[in-house]
């Protein structure tokens, strides 16, 4: 269809081109001929011709952009205080994960319960990100938000399909007064 669109560019009568393509084999093994229809019939068939064009080409863009769209990451950015609602709604919920993108140390020194830890400044980090199931839904944080942020961006690359980022990480956590553990 392409090809045929280029050469009507470049101003070869398209109705020869289609009367060419029409050429074959009919049913019984013999060679069909060109038609010889008018100029009425070969605008007609133009006319046909670049609808469905049209059509096909709208077809597939639709295709695409769905395929897109059904693909996306769900994320969103909440307060601590929906933070700590998100966690006590969904505490024995085996597909919720609390994820902790500070170091090591950090985590040491404190953390969300059931949190698991993954360094954002690991040169692994990617590769370990890539390693969760990405169908989970995951509450993401950090000291203040900034790693979580970038976590996040991360993770609705590698298609996550729902990710929650805790606004000013465990800081805001702790000015809250919530609770956690070593």
């Amino acid at each position: 269809m392409l090809l045929l669109l280029a050469i009507q560019v470049q101003d070869f009568p398209l109705p020869n081109i289609v009367d060419i393509l029409k050429l074959g084999m009919s049913d019984k093994g013999t060679k069909r001929q060109p038609s010889t229809a008018g100029k009425g019939d070969e605008r007609m068939k133009l006319k046909n011709f670049s609808g469905l064009v049209l059509s096909v080409l709208l077809v597939i863009g639709v295709v695409l952009v769905s395929g897109c769209a059904t693909n996306a990451a769900k994320t969103q950015n909440i307060t601590t205080q929906e933070a700590h609602s998100l966690v006590q709604e969904n505490t024995s919920n085996p597909d919720f994960v609390i994820l902790d993108v500070r170091t090591q140390e950090e985590f040491d020194g404190g953390h969300l319960e059931n949190a698991i830890n993954l360094d954002f400044n690991s040169p692994t980090f990617r590769a370990d990100l890539d390693k969760l199931n990405k169908q989970k839904t995951y509450l993401v944080y950090c000291l203040s938000g900034g790693r979580s942020s970038n976590a996040v961006t991360i993770m609705e690359e590698l298609r996550f399909t729902k990710v929650y980022n805790m606004l000013n990480g465990i800081l805001g956590w702790g000015v809250a007064g919530l609770p956690t553990v070593k």
